[in-house]
């Protein structure tokens, strides 16, 4: 007998359910929560929509790349003059005078990296104006300088990590 005023209840509460017309929202799943990954995605920009490239752009993206690539041959010089401090100071003890030694040419050779530190931060800003302005076909040409430059930068870096590896012993 409890139960008989909730079952009443759930009757009258049934027709609340239905759709009278009044324009109340469906319950059924929207357009956009049928295909999600649809909803999220722009549309794609024809190429017919983008505009021509700069050629001062493409000149300044293509000097970037080159300052980079031109600073490569200090970073050598550095990293060759380093390997043998580095070799020396492996199993040294840390704070010895080889140890102290191999820190600052390792320093001496990170410091080399900064024109190509300075060429990704540079590609990286002309990269932010070209996609926060209108479209262009410059994209592309930043797109690979960037790669290129990223690449550097990742060889370098493993180069600095190996010799730091050598001392962390």
């Amino acid at each position: 007998m409890k139960s008989l005023p909730i079952v009443l209840s759930l009757f009258l509460l049934l027709p609340a359910c239905a759709d009278h017309g009044l324009g109340t929202p469906s319950l059924r799943p929207r357009a956009a929560e049928q295909n999600p990954i649809a909803a999220l995605t722009e549309p794609p920009v024809s190429a017919e929509a983008k505009g021509p490239a700069d050629p001062a752009r493409q000149a300044r993206i293509a000097e970037i790349r080159s300052s980079a690539f031109a600073a490569n041959p200090a970073f050598r010089l550095e990293a060759d003059a380093a390997w043998p401090v580095v070799r020396r100071a492996a199993g040294a003890a840390r704070g010895s005078e080889p140890w102290v030694a191999a820190q600052m040419a390792i320093s001496r050779t990170e410091s080399a990296r900064a024109p190509v530190k300075k060429a990704l931060t540079a590609l990286d800003d002309q990269l932010r104006l070209i996609l926060f302005g209108p479209p262009s076909d410059d994209d592309q040409s930043v797109i690979i300088a960037l790669r290129d430059v990223e690449g550097l930068d990742a060889a370098q870096s493993r180069e600095i990590n190996d010799m730091l590896g050598l001392i962390a012993r």
